[in-house]
This record gives C-alpha cells, sequence and structure tokens, in this order.
C-alpha cells in the first residue's frame, strides 16, 4: 500500500510514465519519491547480451563497426545502471538555487531540451552534498551526447538505428532528471490549479509518443475546463451590469444607458454611464462597464446536496455535540440557536416526518486589496461576501470546497453606507424562498424521490466597520459607536456598565427607525440618523433576523489585531530603536492652540458655566487639562469632569457647578468696551486668521477701540486723520489686519510668536495664568531597546509547540512589518509573558512594571479565556471580570490614552459567548484565508471584466 500511495504521489505531480518493477521500496531511501524510470523500450534491443551481433539485419562487415558498437552499448548500459542509482535519490533533499515559494507563480512548463543542463527556474544549487548524484549524472548525459556524436556512424544500418537510440535515449533521460527537479518544486510549491493544467498537458504530450494511443488521446482535453464544462461541474453565476458610482444592479443583458439610482427618493439619479463599446469579430456591442456576478444559493444547495456523504452530515444531530452540563463547545451550545424558530413558530432545527431538510448559514463580509498587501503604489479594495454552514461539523464547515462564496464586489472602492443592499439584495430574495417555502430538489444523493429544504441566515460575522455596514447602524466612530447599548462617543470612557443607557431594545423597534430613514428625504435622512444611528439594510427583509442579537464581535479583530496590538505599539511604544522612558515618536503632532483661543479658554474655566465649558473644542479640553496636570485622555464628557473637580478644588465654582466670580453679560450693541474686552481683542487680532474670523468675533465697538489705542500711528495709517470716520466694520476690520501685517514685519514678529502690539497697560488680567503642565514631551517608551533585546534572545531560545504560530525573532523592529493576528496571540500571550514576568516580575509589588505587569496579564487572561475551545459559565465570568480590570487599569496607568470602540465592545462579547458559545464557530480566521486565495488567483487586473 506505502508503495502505491508513492505512485499516486508520483502521479499526481506528473510523474505520467508507469513505475518500472526494477525499482523496489526497499531499494529506496526513507522519504524519497519514486519517480518513474525510463521505459524499457529505451533500452537498445537490436543487439544479444555479447553486442557483438546483429538479430535482424546484416553482419557486421567491418572491425571500425564493431568497435563502434561495442562504444554504444557501453554507453547505453552505464546509462542504465546511472539511472537506477538516480531513482534512489531523496529529492526531498534537493536544494535549489531559486527555492520554491506557495506566493510566487509557477514558472512555465517546457520541453526544450537544447538550454544548457542545470539552468532555468528549476537549477539546483552547485558544491552542496544533496545535489551531487544529480549533477553528475545531468554532467555524465552531457558527456555521453558528446561521445556519441563523435562516433562516425556509416550509412550501414550495424551501426546508424543504434546511434540514433541511443541518443533519443540519452535526451530523453536529461529530460527524466530535469523533471525530477521541476516535480520535487512544484511538490514543495503546494501547486495549484493552473499549475496542475499545465502538468497535465505536459503528459499528454508524453503519452501521445505511443502510436497506439494516438486516436484515444486525441479526445483527451488539454485543460480542466472541458471536462468542468462537460460534467457539468461550473457554479452557476448571475451577471449584474454593476453600476460604478452608487453600485445599483440591472440584468447584465438589459440595462439603460445611464444609472437611475437614487440616494432618497428627493435625490438626484446617479447618472454614470453603465456601459462601454466593444469591438467582436467587427461589430461593435454594448458591454456592462462593472459587472457583479451572483452565486445562486439555490444552485450550490443542490450542489451539495448531491454529494455523497454530505446529506449525513448536514442532518446530523448538531445539539449532541458532546458537551457536559455547564460546558459549551460549539455554536449550536447557545441559546440563539438552540431556541431559534421557524415561521411556524417551532424549533427551525429539528427531524421532521418528510424529510425536511433545515439548514442554518452564517454571513461574512470583508475587504481586500486585489494587487496583494505588499504591491507597493497599488492601493484598491474589492469586497467578497461568504457564507458558511453551520449544521456542518466544526472540523469541515470551514473547508474552502464547504464554503459558498455569494460573490465578490467590483472595485476599485468598496460600496459606501447603504450601497452594499444593491449587492444583498439577490441573496436576500434567495434567503426569503428558502425561509418561507422552500426549495424543493427532485433528486439528491440520499433522496431518490426528492426532498424540501429551507435555510436560514443568523450569525453576521464580520469585523466591525462591515458589521456596522451590513445592519446599516452607525460607525464606531460615529456618535452612536455603539448598537448594543444607548452609550455615545463622548462616554466611551465610562466602564460602570451599570450607568449605560439601554439603546433600541426591539427587532420591532430597529425596524420601524430603518423604514422611517428608507420613506424620508434626503435633509431627513440626515436628522434622523443623527438621533437614533440607524440606516436602512436589506437584511431586515428577513422577517426573523435581529441586527441586535445576529451581529457577532469579532474576536480576531477586537481581541487580537486592536487589543493586544494597541497595547503593545500605543500603550507601551513598543521600538527597538528607542530606548526605555523616551518620548514617543508622534506621527502627526497635534498643532497647540492659538494664545488668544487657551486664554479665552482658561477664563471660562476660571469664570464660565458648564455650558461654557461643553462649548470648548477637544482639542482646547485637552491643552487645557495639560496645562493643569491633569490626564489628557478620554473623551468630551471625561475632560469636562475632571476639569470641573479642577475647578471646585480652585474654589473657583461652587460644589452646585456655580461660578464664584461669574463672568459679565457679553456686552451687545453700542455698550462702552470694556478694559478686559480691549485686551481680549488685542489678543485676538493678534492671531486672527482672516478677515471673516474678526468680523464674526469682534463687535464693531471693540473695533474701534481697537484702532484708537494704536493712536495717530493707525489713523495715519487707515486715513482715519483725514475724516473719514464712518468707515464699516468690514473696512475697518481689513485696516486693522493690514496694519497688524506692516506692524509685525517692521517689528520682526510673526503671527504664530504670540506676541502683542497692544499699548502696555497698568490694569493687571484674570489670575488665570496657565499651570505648568506635565508630559510635555508625550506618552513614553515602556517597552524599548532593552527589553526587546530581552525578548528577542528568548525567541531565539524558546521551543514551541508545532500547533503554535511562530514570531520574528527580530521583533518590535520596522522591518518585521505588520504582525497577522495569531503572530500577535503568539507574541503577547506567549513570548511577552515569558520574558516580562521574568524582568518585572521579581520588583518590587508597589513598583510601576509591577502594576502594568498585572494590568497586562489581565488582557492575556481575558483572551485566552474567550477564546478557549470550551467555554463554561465560570469561565464567561472570569471573562468579563479579567477584562473589566484591564480596562480599567488603562485609565489609571495610562491616564493620557483613551478608550478604543473595541474596548467597549470587549465587554459585550460576553453576552455572545453565552449566545453563541466558543468563538472558534463564530470568528473571521477562515474567512480571511479565503481573502487570500482571491488574492492569489491571476487576473487581468482590469475591474469589471
Amino acid at each position: 500500500m506505502e508503495y502505491l500511495a508513492h505512485q499516486r504521489q508520483a502521479r499526481a505531480y506528473g510523474n505520467i510514465e508507469q513505475v518500472n518493477d526494477l525499482t523496489p521500496l526497499e531499494h529506496q531511501n526513507e522519504g524519497a519519491l519514486v519517480v518513474p524510470l525510463a521505459d524499457p523500450s529505451d533500452i537498445p534491443r537490436s543487439f544479444d547480451k555479447d553486442g557483438l551481433k546483429e538479430t535482424g539485419t546484416k553482419k557486421v562487415r567491418s572491425v571500425q563497426d564493431r568497435v563502434n558498437i561495442d562504444k554504444l552499448v557501453s554507453i547505453g548500459e552505464e546509462r542504465s545502471k546511472r539511472h537506477l542509482q538516480v531513482a534512489v535519490v531523496p529529492t526531498n533533499q534537493l536544494i535549489f538555487r531559486t527555492p520554491p515559494s506557495p506566493f510566487a507563480d509557477s514558472p512555465p512548463c517546457t520541453d526544450d531540451t537544447s538550454s544548457p543542463i542545470n539552468s532555468g527556474p528549476y537549477a539546483l544549487e552547485y558544491n552542496r552534498t544533496e545535489n551531487v548524484a544529480i549533477l553528475e549524472h545531468e554532467a555524465w548525459l552531457l558527456k555521453a551526447l558528446t561521445d556519441v556524436d563523435a562516433i562516425l556512424a556509416s550509412d550501414r544500418p550495424a551501426v546508424l538505428p543504434l546511434k540514433k537510440s541511443l541518443v533519443d535515449s540519452l535526451q530523453r533521460e536529461i529530460e527524466w532528471v530535469e523533471k525530477l527537479k521541476v516535480d520535487e518544486w512544484h511538490c514543495r510549491q503546494d501547486l495549484q490549479r493552473r499549475a496542475r493544467e499545465m502538468v497535465k498537458e505536459g503528459k499528454i504530450t508524453v503519452i501521445d509518443t505511443g502510436m497506439e494511443a494516438t486516436s484515444v488521446l486525441a479526445d483527451i482535453p488539454h485543460n480542466v475546463e472541458p471536462i468542468i464544462t462537460a460534467l457539468d461541474l461550473k457554479p452557476e453565476a448571475l451577471g449584474f451590469c454593476c453600476c460604478s458610482k452608487c453600485f445599483k444592479i440591472y440584468p447584465v443583458d438589459d440595462f439603460p444607458e445611464y444609472c437611475t439610482g437614487r440616494e432618497a427618493h428627493d435625490s438626484p439619479p446617479c447618472m454614470r454611464a453603465l456601459g462601454r463599446d466593444v469591438r467582436i469579430n467587427g461589430q461593435n456591442r454594448i458591454h456592462a462597464r462593472r459587472r457583479f456576478l451572483y452565486h445562486d444559493l439555490t444552485k450550490w444547495m443542490g450542489r451539495l446536496l448531491c454529494r455523497p456523504g454530505m446529506e449525513d452530515l448536514l442532518d446530523r444531530d448538531v445539539f449532541d455535540t458532546g458537551a457536559k452540563p455547564g460546558e459549551l463547545l460549539d455554536i449550536w451550545d447557545g441559546y440563539i440557536l438552540r431556541n431559534f424558530k421557524g415561521d411556524d413558530q417551532r424549533l427551525f432545527v429539528r427531524k421532521t416526518k418528510n424529510g425536511e431538510g433545515h439548514y442554518v448559514f452564517g454571513l461574512n463580509m470583508d475587504g481586500f486589496n486585489p494587487f496583494g498587501n505588499k504591491h507597493a503604489g497599488r492601493k484598491a479594495s474589492c469586497g467578497a461576501m461568504y457564507m458558511v454552514c453551520l449544521n456542518l461539523p466544526p472540523e469541515l464547515r470551514y473547508r474552502p470546497e464547504n464554503i459558498f462564496l455569494v460573490g465578490v464586489i467590483p472595485g476599485p472602492h468598496h460600496p459606501s453606507l447603504t450601497q452594499i443592499n444593491h449587492m444583498l439584495r439577490p441573496l436576500v430574495d434567495d434567503l426569503l424562498r428558502f425561509w418561507h417555502r422552500g426549495v424543493y430538489y427532485s433528486r439528491t444523493h440520499l433522496s431518490s424521490k426528492g426532498r424540501l429544504v429551507r435555510c436560514a441566515l443568523v450569525p453576521v460575522i464580520c469585523d466591525l466597520p462591515a458589521a456596522r455596514q451590513l445592519m446599516a447602524f452607525g460607525s464606531h466612530s460615529s456618535k452612536h459607536f455603539c448598537c448594543y447599548c444607548g452609550l455615545f462617543h463622548d462616554d466611551i470612557d465610562n466602564l460602570d456598565m451599570s450607568t449605560w443607557p439601554p439603546g433600541i431594545q426591539t427587532r420591532e423597534e430597529y425596524v420601524c427607525l430603518a423604514e422611517q430613514w428608507k420613506a424620508a428625504s434626503t435633509k431627513e435622512q440626515q436628522n434622523l440618523f443623527e438621533k437614533h444611528g440607524v440606516r436602512y439594510s436589506e437584511l431586515l427583509r428577513l422577517p426573523y433576523w435581529d441586527p441586535l442579537k445576529f451581529v457577532v464581535i469579532d474576536s480576531m479583530h477586537s481581541l487580537f489585531m486592536t487589543n493586544l496590538k494597541h497595547h503593545c505599539r500605543v500603550l507601551w511604544g513598543m521600538n527597538v530603536k528607542v530606548e526605555e522612558d523616551k518620548p514617543q515618536k508622534q506621527k502627526n503632532p497635534a498643532r497647540a492652540p492659538d494664545d488668544y483661543v487657551m486664554h479665552a479658554a482658561w477664563d471660562t474655566v476660571r469664570r464660565g458655566s458648564i455650558q461654557d465649558m461643553e462649548s470648548l473644542k477637544i482639542a482646547v479640553l485637552k491643552q487645557v487639562s495639560r496645562e493643569a496636570n491633569l490626564p489628557i485622555g478620554g473623551k468630551k464628557t471625561k475632560l469636562i469632569n475632571q476639569l470641573q473637580e479642577f475647578r471646585t478644588a480652585r474654589g473657583w465654582i461652587t460644589d452646585h457647578g456655580v461660578p464664584v466670580q461669574p463672568r459679565p453679560l457679553k456686552p451687545k450693541g453700542k455698550d462702552p468696551v470694556t478694559h478686559d474686552e480691549l485686551l481680549d481683542g488685542h489678543r485676538f487680532l493678534a492671531s486672527a486668521k482672516s478677515k471673516k474670523s474678526v468680523i464674526q468675533s469682534l463687535r464693531a465697538e471693540t473695533l474701534k477701540a481697537l484702532a484708537a489705542s494704536f493712536g495717530p500711528t493707525f489713523s495715519d495709517f487707515s486715513g482715519l486723520g483725514s475724516g473719514n470716520t464712518k468707515m464699516t466694520k468690514d473696512m475697518l476690520a481689513e485696516r486693522l489686519l493690514q496694519w497688524r501685517d506692516k506692524h509685525m514685519q517692521n517689528a520682526g514678529l510673526t503671527m504664530s510668536s504670540g506676541s502683542s502690539f497692544a499699548p502696555h497697560s497698568s490694569a493687571t488680567e484674570p489670575s488665570t495664568v496657565p499651570l505648568k503642565h506635565a508630559g510635555a514631551d508625550g506618552p513614553k517608551v515602556i517597552v524599548g531597546r532593552e527589553i526587546l533585546q530581552e525578548v528577542q534572545k528568548d525567541i531565539l531560545n524558546m521551543s514551541l509547540p508545532s500547533w503554535i504560530g511562530r514570531v520574528p525573532h527580530d521583533l518590535g523592529s520596522a522591518s518585521v512589518g505588520s504582525l497577522s493576528a495569531d503572530q500577535w496571540r503568539t507574541a503577547c500571550t506567549v513570548n511577552l509573558v515569558t520574558s516580562l514576568v521574568r524582568l518585572w516580575g521579581p520588583l518590587d509589588e508597589t513598583s510601576r512594571e509591577q502594576q502594568m505587569l498585572r494590568n497586562f496579564m489581565d488582557l492575556v487572561a481575558a483572551t485566552k479565556l474567550a477564546n478557549m475551545r470550551i467555554v463554561t459559565t465560570e469561565s464567561i465570568d472570569e471573562y468579563h471580570r479579567r477584562m473589566l480590570s484591564y480596562l480599567k487599569g488603562i485609565a489609571e496607568l495610562y491616564p493620557n490614552n483613551s478608550l478604543l470602540p473595541y474596548h467597549h465592545m470587549s465587554l459585550h462579547i460576553t453576552s455572545f459567548l453565552r449566545a453563541f458559545g466558543p468563538t472558534h464557530g463564530w470568528r473571521c480566521f477562515p474567512f480571511e484565508r479565503y481573502n487570500y486565495l482571491l488574492q492569489t488567483i491571476n487576473t487581468n487586473s482590469k475591474f469589471g471584466e
């Protein structure tokens, strides 16, 4: 059996000649691939064993002919001997000059023997003991060909046929050696479909050398496409013409000249051209500029049911997962699918008397760069939608052959907001058909008389942006950043879950708000979205689909790609080039507000009301907090709350929030200009950017007072001294700015200097002098050069089990690039834990390093608990406790950093662990791999074709 397995392996990679019986398995080294020997017909058969007589030809007529015959026979025997020696060489130890890579396209196969030996993409390295046998054999074959050519053959039949036969045999031997290298190269590269087709063409070329098989081989196709067509194996897809602007779809054989799509009923039509002229066979035809192919779910389901053994797997008792009481082993152990009811209000997944099939699917959508992630300068986005049948066992459901590719959304940009609804409409139409009436298949593999099938879509498994787009809820960066509670983005740092508002409670309420938005005008849609954060989604047409319960939070993106990554990159500033306790390098440092703005802000802090504080921009609040030695992390609400405590401690406001020295009422109209207002006017004029800002911020009376304060110098410059006293506010603002610029230029000052050219005054300003702020250099690097060097040493010295992914040995350096989710998991849960416990563990418990280590261990523990293969009620509760402790630790240890939306979502993962069980049933890892498979497909790089 092992010998047959080797034979099959050899044939799978293009070895189509029969394996010679003279190569028994015991003669082969362990790990060697059995390779075919030369055809026995290659060995000269025109002579007897002694090689001295001809059989069936004329007798040898000269001594020279006999000498030539002896040489040729000797070379042929030596070839056969060397062939047997090379046939047992372990090809899996060969060392190629260009190592095979699964990310590179396969070099073209060629039968050209005219090129030099050991050349081309499959060449072996010289001076390697593993390659000696192959290279020496090739060199000997080349020398043998030279020796044979040197033999002068007469026109007598005694020598000429033998020489010709031996030359052919030597050339085939060279081809066979080259084929050994090609097969091993492709074996390591893990051939894809197009490479197998090229090898198959090579097979036919070799087999076709037999005259008796010509008539049979002529009917064998040279690639798999005719076979797929003949056996009806090609997936059926519905073609749509897709607008390149708004993504509205039309039948591919009947579409208008211009797109008629509208964002709302009162908005103008899109009017993007849909077709393009194409000349085919001398005739002009109109083809769609962009095409969207939707795979028919009914046809795909029918093919799935026709596969042997698939119905037994689909119709198994999905609720019998083998879980013990209190355990959740699979997605079917969660309460959502266990209690999911059908159109008849009975459990949807159940055994039926008439043998109906009831199947549940999950949906994923994700974008990818069709040019690859490492293609410099070529950035584009295509989208893919996948569905997975959850009735299949966990070990089979995510295999590529069992995944339903709904369609590939054409690029070069991803649909925005509700444009994705056009892509979802065909899928929802099919799902409604499966839900209400079901789809009857006239025959399946086990049901010769046919059976009825019903399907439902339950979980949507995506990263946060895609999930919000599919459910048509506000972005994670918008005011309504969370669809599971009513917390606003400004309150994202609030970790007291008892104070979180409930938000939208039921599916009915959500659908009602979505329908209101859909029926509204463009302006009304904006107001409704600002109020509720809900738009319309095609998925809401499914009468059972609940966006508040069925849109899960992906653990891969939330825990690995955000929480772990953010902790290392942002909170710790991980960088091997920077020493610990040095400032982190800021990509886009924020520009500090102008002096006038800050002076007015401090006046508001000292004498303003809470409403005045709320009117300040967040950048100003952060600068005020920085100058007051307060943390600058968090959103607006957190900054205002800590400034309120600061104001109370300074005695500037009472315990009820009322200013002790309230600012006077803002002067209006012809009210006299106060001294404070005049000083504020000088400060504002010194940093004003435009005339418009001056007119909007200062009264006309203030502008006149400013002009008067500058004395005769300004009067002479502006012309006021010549009796022109009726200058308008607009003219006065323009002259003041012109005079300011000239005055600063003569004084050698600039606007950014913050210098004031106001006259000196003996009056003192309010006591609002800013405090010296902490952290002027920004956040510090915590895990820098010294620690990372220790981590890198531990990586090199550590042996990990095969099922744990590896991280680059130079972790923390720029050359590593972006780490994958699995690499972040290993780096944080294995490598950093090992090294930091060794470095920080022995320190005093009150040290900052010990506190940071305990905080990091909370994150690591929560991450591991959330991704366990088996979860329990106790492990879910422990996850929630650890995650909450970690997030509270961020506020204490890293006060200058605010929480992220995914941090907040991490607390909601608790409810999804109870609803859907372990995360291995509803995370994005497999779908990311499918994106990679799509990226590796050869295309012409033209969108829409």
